[in-house]
């Protein structure tokens, strides 16, 4: 009886798998599998890291470049040139000319507001983003993507730089497709802009008088050093150097502007 149950059981098992087998060769005839989406083949992904890279370096570049000019994109008329060596190692050390904004003179206090310093920073990042863009096809040989435009957002906080980017390129078949990508830096001139307009507002008080105290002061207190070069017998080229941004910029911010004293 017990060897009944047994024969009984072994060919229900039998049964069941058999049934089971028969099941899941249906199911995978009838499964809807994933589709490969033309964004997801390599040349697209190729295009598209390529601009994200094109966005994070030059976001680093303009907010380096923004920052030694005083905070401005094209200097202002009340600037102050200065000639100096290149000292690039990469390039020869060719003497080139640079026109920094002069924040005091004549007894006048003139300096960017933040929301200039943050337009001009973003029109820096998309000017030099599109020229990389643009270059793509140059560095990828017989790609049948191109890149078409874009447009640009930047919002600089006390601490971090959001850049949003949209742009649109066309593919292999000529079709124009969109695409959003964004870098977030936690980097911002607005600490070195901030301690700026307390030196010059203290200083405009008495612009005959170099008040290195105060600015040591501010250097001991927000970290960072800073150097002076005289231009001229009551001209000075102040830079501030914020090097705890070595390690996200690759070198330190620094911000740069003149002072002509009344003396």
């Amino acid at each position: 009886m017990r060897k009944a149950q047994v024969t009984v059981f072994v060919i229900v098992g039998i049964v069941i798998l058999i049934a089971v087998a028969i099941a899941l060769f249906y199911i995978s005839k009838t499964a809807v599998l994933p589709s490969i989406k033309p964004s997801d083949n390599t040349e697209e992904y190729t295009f598209k890291t390529y601009l994200q890279t094109c966005l994070e370096t030059n976001t680093k570049s303009s907010i380096l470049e923004i920052a030694s000019l005083g905070g401005y994109y094209e200097s202002p008329n009340d600037s102050q040139v200065i000639y100096m060596y290149d000292l690039n190692p990469l390039s020869s050390q060719n003497l080139i000319m640079r026109a920094y904004p002069m924040y005091l003179f004549d007894n006048k206090t003139i300096l960017p507001t933040f929301s200039e310093i943050q337009k001009n920073t973003e029109d820096m990042v998309l000017d030099n983003f599109l020229s990389c863009a643009n270059q793509y096809n140059n560095s990828v040989q017989n790609s049948s993507i191109s890149f078409d435009n874009a447009n640009l957002s930047l919002v600089m906080t006390e601490n971090n730089t959001l850049v949003k980017v949209t742009y649109k390129y066309h593919t292999s078949n000529d079709y124009l497709k969109d695409n959003q990508i964004a870098y977030n830096i936690p980097v911002s001139i607005s600490k070195a802009y901030n301690i700026s307009i307390k030196f010059i507002k203290n200083q405009s008080k008495d612009p005959s008088y170099f008040d290195i105290g105060l600015l040591s002061s501010l250097a001991y207190w927000n970290n960072f050093t800073f150097d002076t070069r005289i231009i001229e017998n009551s001209t000075y080229l102040f830079t501030l150097k914020f090097p705890y941004y070595n390690t996200t910029l690759g070198k330190s911010l620094e911000y740069m502007f003149v002072i002509k004293y009344d003396y």
